[in-house]
């Protein structure tokens, strides 16, 4: 693991910049997501009702968040500044 996070962009030009200040900035939002879908799924099973539920857009996230998670994996160990 510690190898694979190593090859990040990320990682690589840590620092005061704005890749890194972005890569805060999602990592936040991604929690703050997860609370959210966390929350939601609690008022779902505490009410025992999906009804207002839209399956296409769950759908669409997941499919959105798995090709970017295809994407990173591919550009695994590129680096693209001007360093």
């Amino acid at each position: 693991m510690k190898e694979l996070l190593q090859h990040t962009v990320e990682y690589q030009n840590w620092g005061a910049n704005i890749g890194t200040f972005s890569f805060l900035a999602t990592i936040f939002f991604t929690l703050l997501q997860g609370w959210s879908l966390f929350a939601q799924n609690t008022t779902i099973r505490r009410k025992r009702s999906g009804e207002s539920l839209s399956t296409t857009f769950f759908i669409y996230t997941g499919c959105y968040f798995f090709m970017f998670l295809v994407y990173g994996i591919t550009k695994r160990g590129y680096n693209y500044s001007n360093d």
